[in-house]
């Protein structure tokens, strides 16, 4: 007889199984009524990301984290890839990003050692596997999993480097959204809209990868982004949420843990 531990997992799977097969096509559905609702404003950079993608050439489509519920459907034409993480959430969102034509590499830090899978190599794998005549567009979110909002993490820069790619910051706003009362204040955008898409870029590091040269590029691209943030609200006449972090300078840093430490 399995054990109550046991039995409860394989209920919880059978669950997510059951989430997993219905959320995509209810999310699909509703993002396509709000679609049809609304006034979307994507300007042309947009295209930049496929033209690019269909020469050959592999570019980093980067987002911030709030937003992660309009990204699968808005950017669905750009048949990019996309990494989630392992577990229960990561196979909802595995299903969701896979109904809206991303191809999805699993991987990523767990709290269960038996799940903790480098996920960077998979990625480049992924990538690499396709026609020499063929580009990629990979989709990140670099202030995530779990914030600070707006900072944007180093690893951005090392994943493009080890892609040979260009960044891109995309960002998408919406005029009437809710916002989840998370770390990225999620938006969740409403019916009978005004949907904006912004594209900045590209950023890359040219000549040697030096670490001042890495920081540098990971500086323009986080002042981007902040830029997109401001921007994208301002336009509708509101004030942004949340308000965005930035990473601390090393030397800041340093000084941070020394004091934490007298």
């Amino acid at each position: 007889m399995a054990s109550p531990i046991t039995l409860t997992r394989r209920l919880k799977k059978a669950g997510v199984r059951v989430l997993a097969a219905v959320v995509p096509a209810i999310y699909v559905a509703y993002m396509r009524l709000v679609y049809l609702t609304s006034r979307v404003d994507a300007d042309e950079a947009v295209g930049v990301l496929t033209r690019r993608r269909d020469a050959g050439d592999n570019v980093v489509a980067a987002s911030l984290h709030q937003g992660i519920f309009l990204i699968p459907y808005v950017l669905r034409e750009l048949r990019a890839v996309a990494f989630t993480n392992v577990g229960d959430a990561g196979d909802l969102m595995a299903a969701l990003l896979g109904r809206c034509n991303f191809q999805v590499v699993r991987g990523g830090s767990s709290s269960r050692a038996s799940r903790q899978t480098p996920v960077v190599g998979r990625i480049i794998e992924a990538v690499r596997s396709r026609p020499s005549t063929e580009g990629c567009i990979v989709g990140s979110a670099p202030d995530g999993s779990s914030g600070p909002a707006g900072a944007i993490n180093a690893g951005l820069v090392l994943f493009s480097i080890r892609l040979n790619a260009d960044i891109y910051c995309v960002h998408i706003q919406s005029k009437r959204s809710i916002h989840l009362n998370t770390w990225d204040r999620t938006a969740i955008p409403l019916p009978f809209n005004r949907i904006r898409v912004r594209v900045k870029g590209p950023f890359r590091i040219n000549g040697k990868p030096t670490r001042n040269a890495m920081e540098a590029a990971r500086l323009q691209i986080e002042d981007a982004f902040h830029e997109l943030h401001t921007e994208g609200f301002t336009s509708f006449g509101q004030t942004p949420v949340p308000t965005l972090s930035r990473v601390a300078p090393r030397r800041q840093r340093g000084q941070q843990r020394m004091e934490e430490q007298t």
